[in-house]
């Protein structure tokens, strides 16, 4: 026998030349924690189990069945592999997201099966991270219990969204990038976004494990020149598509305008020293983004973010 093999199972033994107790005790030596004696007659033949020389010695339990039960068991356990694991992960391994749906697959040549969180198919569905075993069970509703399958969850980070320069950062290393303003999918999402509009920003993150992970809202509001009632300079519209417009009173101080970048580049620059009433800016040449006027005057600089669609 080879106690590798025994240890710690049931050892299924045919009749033969050794005597009963000295197969028992074999087996009891090797590890076994029972002895299943296979007669070489059908059922219907009575026969008692001699103890024999060394039957005296034998502690664990003993039966005898017959060899048409002994085939029933010998192909259940050698077809099954009835004391290893018993069901396959389908997805590669023991890892899975957060509260991802998962199933188990059982193997076929059972009667039935129960599986630890409750389920009795076949095929077991589980959601989230945890400790699963099976209970596969033959025709006489004999049950042996697979190994533990062991599914830990990968960690998951939340991005968390911050804005600088009228652009806005997801904060969060992944393998994929979606962002999303007021619901609606931004197209070309990558880590970072330029601000596109007022309104709520959200944006899910895939990481290398297939994980997905979302934000919460960031909200963005613009604040225009035109809403502000102390101002006498106001642009329009915005956002803009070809053209943006900047009204100037009769008398002020503005010498030069200039468009920037997300990135803080200058894009367009014009001289307005004296000029009055309505100055159209061409926006044909600038991608669609973010961008901020700057007013420069004698004294100061003002600065007021558009969006060019």
């Amino acid at each position: 026998l080879n106690p590798q093999n025994i240890a710690g199972k049931i050892a299924v033994l045919y009749r033969g030349v050794c005597e009963f107790g000295t197969k028992a005790l074999n087996a009891q030596n090797a590890g076994a924690i029972g002895v299943i004696l296979v007669n070489n007659e059908a059922s219907g033949v009575t026969m008692d189990i001699g103890a024999g020389v060394d039957g005296g010695a034998v502690t664990i339990p003993v039966v005898m069945v017959a060899s048409d039960i002994g085939a029933t068991i010998n192909s259940a356990v050698n077809s099954n592999q009835a004391r290893a694991v018993l069901a396959q992960f389908n997805g590669g391994g023991f890892n899975i997201c957060p509260d991802e749906s998962t199933r188990l697959a059982a193997p076929s040549g059972y009667d039935a099966y129960e599986w630890s969180n409750g389920d009795l198919s076949a095929v077991g569905e589980f959601v989230g991270g945890g400790q699963y075993t099976l209970t596969a069970y033959n025709e006489f509703g004999c049950g042996v219990v697979s190994s533990t399958f062991n599914m830990s969850e990968y960690p998951l980070t939340q991005p968390v969204i911050t804005e600088n320069g009228g652009q806005l950062d997801a904060n969060a290393n992944g393998a994929a990038y979606q962002w999303y303003l007021n619901g609606e999918p931004i197209s070309g999402s990558t880590a970072q976004v330029p601000v596109q509009g007022s309104g709520a920003y959200t944006v899910e993150v895939t990481d290398n494990n297939g994980c997905v992970s979302e934000s919460d809202p960031y909200d963005v509001t613009f604040v225009g020149i035109a809403d502000r009632s102390t101002e006498t300079i106001n642009f329009w519209p915005n956002p803009a598509s070809d053209i943006l417009n900047v009204e100037f009173p009769t008398s002020h101080d503005v010498v030069q305008l200039e468009v920037l970048a997300a990135d803080g580049r200058v894009v367009i620059k014009s001289s307005v020293l004296g000029a009055s009433g309505v100055t159209p800016i061409n926006l044909n040449q600038l991608s669609s983004g973010m961008y901020v006027l700057r007013l420069l005057s004698t004294a100061n600089a003002e600065q007021y973010r558009f969006v060019k669609n």
